[in-house]
């Protein structure tokens, strides 16, 4: 993002804004003074033109624009009895600031004397750096006689409470604790005092000293605003929904195993709950489930096995018509409900039948190594919405990669691609279904409490420690998005990138998948008594 300092003359002329003159909001009635901070005269009636039209307000005299006076503060710290008029200066032919007694001060001989003086570099790049924006800029922008006042829409007045008597006005129009006593009506009052205050050279200079301190107090309430991890700009991105798409929270992986081999993550994949795998590749579930249910019912004739939701008991039912039941709609509306309603994630797979009664599609599944005496069984139980996701997910990401973004994004390595394994329930256990082995099934209960399902399953993403520092994160709450690659060719794209040095290697041929806090505490919780 590029950033330049605003040209206020050229920005009032350009779009011919109007200048707010009067520091009273408000009239008798709640009514908007017509040349106050929420005039309708100067910012329009309707919320189309109080969100885009500025007005101006003139200070009576040229100021340092805040960035300026900060750069320099951090220089040289005499810029304040500068401006205060409470130390005097000359300058030499060097163009060094000198303090003399005989000498001059205030911001009217620092505007007129500007062009001299010469600020000494040194091998700091950030002096360098704040030298050049002094440079680079003409003194018409570096100085300012105008403060641009933000729309109306933003800051207007809460309509809500006028009937109360006690009408809430924004904290930028009239000060508050979070703007630190700064406001637009105090920079009204103070720039009137100035131009009203005649030549009494010290009453000037502490006049003008406050209306610097004023601007540079609003120019830190609005950059509070769009900075760092609660500004609007992290905001935006955050908030920014995309189409199969999740903004996660990121967890360390569970190391509950014997061997390194048995783990669900490792550096080649990371762990994405269920939830997040059916809404980052809905179409492809769309189509997996329809073809689960023709595949289930086309063979079946009359001798389809459900169970009975009365006797738990498994027996053979005739169909209804379940081509026309089990449609993309029903396919949907299952995704949904697993997605937004947790409660019901166990909730069984109802089939229409030609008899009386409710039966549900029977589990063909059989626990390989249960996790408890209850289970061990392998007693006929219906397949839930649980079994039916997993099975159609652990499909749909067999060696199907997702892209991890870390914002703000810094570097390549900010975001990079990882095959997904599917987090379910917290304890799994094998199960062997249709032949084949899931090393890491949810372990399902169909007769749980439902106010207890929820917390059986896992809903953050899981990830290997080795890409914490590349990513600039930690377990704290962080946050990354993840999107599914869906189309064979940029899976096979990703295939290279992942094995690729560069996802491994910096420049200068270093590892950068490394764990050094997480080894350190690993060591420490080893070996202490």
């Amino acid at each position: 993002m590029k950033v330049e300092l605003l040209d206020t003359e050229q920005f009032i002329r350009v779009n011919r804004l109007k200048p707010v003159t009067n520091p009273v909001i408000l009239n008798r009635g709640s009514v908007p003074t017509s040349d106050g901070l929420l005039s309708t005269e100067i910012f329009g009636l309707s919320p189309k033109d109080r969100k885009t039209t500025y007005a101006y307000i003139d200070l009576g005299g040229y100021f340092l624009q805040p960035i300026v006076y900060k750069q320099i503060k951090r220089m040289d710290r005499r810029i304040d009895s500068i401006i205060a008029g409470t130390a005097k200066y000359r300058i030499s032919p060097a163009g060094e600031i000198i303090e003399d007694p005989d000498g001059f001060t205030g911001l009217d001989w620092l505007y007129e004397n500007w062009e001299k003086i010469k600020f000494a570099r040194n091998n700091s790049k950030v002096r360098s750096e704040r030298i050049d924006l002094l440079e680079l800029n003409p003194k018409k922008v570096l100085f300012t006689r105008f403060a641009i006042v933000e729309p109306a829409f933003y800051r207007d007045i809460n309509l809500q409470q006028i009937g109360s008597g006690k009408p809430s006005l924004h904290e930028i129009n009239v000060g508050s604790e979070a703007t630190n006593g700064v406001s637009y009506s105090k920079l009204l009052r103070l720039a009137s005092s100035l131009k009203s205050s005649g030549n009494f050279v010290f009453a000037l200079n502490n006049t003008k000293y406050q209306i610097q301190m004023c601007l540079v107090g609003i120019y830190d309430y609005f950059k509070s605003r769009v900075e760092k991890k609660f500004g609007i700009i992290k905001k935006g991105i955050l908030g920014k929904s995309i189409d199969y798409g999740s903004r996660l929270v990121i967890s360390a992986s569970h190391n509950n195993t014997e061997r390194y081999d048995e783990m669900i993550v490792d550096s080649t994949h990371c762990g994405l709950p269920l939830a997040n795998c059916i809404s980052n590749a809905t179409p492809f579930f769309v189509g997996w489930l329809n073809n689960f249910f023709r595949r289930e019912f086309e063979a079946s004739e009359n001798k389809y096995p459900v169970i009975d939701a009365t006797t738990g008991e498994v027996k053979y039912v005739s169909l209804r018509n379940p081509a026309a039941f089990f449609n993309d709609e029903y396919c949907t509306t299952l995704m949904r409900k697993f997605i937004y309603s947790y409660a019901q994630r166990f909730d069984p797979i109802e089939v229409p039948t030609e008899e009386d009664g409710t039966c549900y599609i029977a589990f063909k599944g059989k626990i390989a190594n249960p996790f408890s005496e209850k289970l061990a069984n392998n007693a006929p139980r219906p397949m839930t919405l649980t079994d039916l996701m997993y099975l159609a997910a652990v499909d749909i990401y067999q060696n199907r990669y997702v892209i991890i973004t870390r914002y703000p994004i810094s570097n390549f390595q900010s975001l990079y691609p990882i095959k997904a394994q599917v987090l379910s329930t917290q304890k799994t256990c094998q199960m062997e279904y249709g032949g084949k082995i899931y090393k890491f099934y949810p372990i399902v209960d169909p007769y749980m409490d439902k106010n207890k399902v929820p917390t059986q399953f896992i809903e953050v993403l899981m990830m290997q420690n080795v890409y914490l520092e590349t990513l600039n994160a930690d377990y704290d709450g962080d946050q990354v998005s993840v999107r599914t690659v869906f189309s064979q060719e940029a899976n096979a794209e990703c295939e290279r990138l992942a094995k690729d040095p560069t996802n491994f290697l910096s420049a200068n041929g270093t590892n950068i998948r490394t764990s050094t806090k997480e080894s350190v505490q690993t060591l420490y919780n080893m070996t202490k008594d």
